[in-house]
């Protein structure tokens, strides 16, 4: 008769939670979700303080990754020059350098719909390009409480 491992039973009896080494696959974020999201992150993002700029930042980060199609990292690879945006046009262009599924290994540019029937989050695409253009680096930074800088 198999019996557990004795550590796995000493933290069963002490925690009051289940430990299951198994992965739990992560649930899908629906329209109805992104465009709650979207609602929040747009009420949050209406002045300037560094809050506001992250509420944008996520707001853009969470559209673009769902319209996009894109995987997590290669959201975090995209920088402020792989960015083309024309006006009036509804879509923005995102040169994915490179990507797990990228096959070549050549990368591959891919239009992002900035609208949908719900809602259009291209006002606030525009306002977060206006405050990364002239930025370099990543297109979605981090924010370093400790030294309140971006990076």
């Amino acid at each position: 008769m198999y019996q557990s491992p004795p550590h796995k039973l000493i933290l069963t009896q002490l925690l009051p939670i289940n430990i299951d080494p198994t992965p739990k696959a992560k649930a899908p974020v629906t329209i109805e979700l992104l465009h709650f999201l979207t609602i929040y992150l747009a009420e949050m993002g209406q002045d300037y303080s560094i809050k506001a700029f992250l509420a944008r930042r996520d707001l853009i980060l969470l559209n673009m990754s769902f319209f996009g199609l894109l995987r997590r990292s290669d959201a975090a690879t995209l920088t402020v020059q792989a960015i083309q945006y024309t006006p009036n046009k509804g879509y923005c262009l995102a040169h994915i350098p490179h990507s797990k599924t990228d096959q070549q290994g050549g990368g591959y540019t891919l239009p992002i719909l900035l609208h949908c029937k719900l809602w259009s989050w291209e006002p606030h695409f525009k306002a977060y390009l206006s405050e990364r253009h002239s930025a370099e680096g990543v297109w979605f930074p981090t924010y370093d409480a400790r030294s309140k800088t971006l990076r």
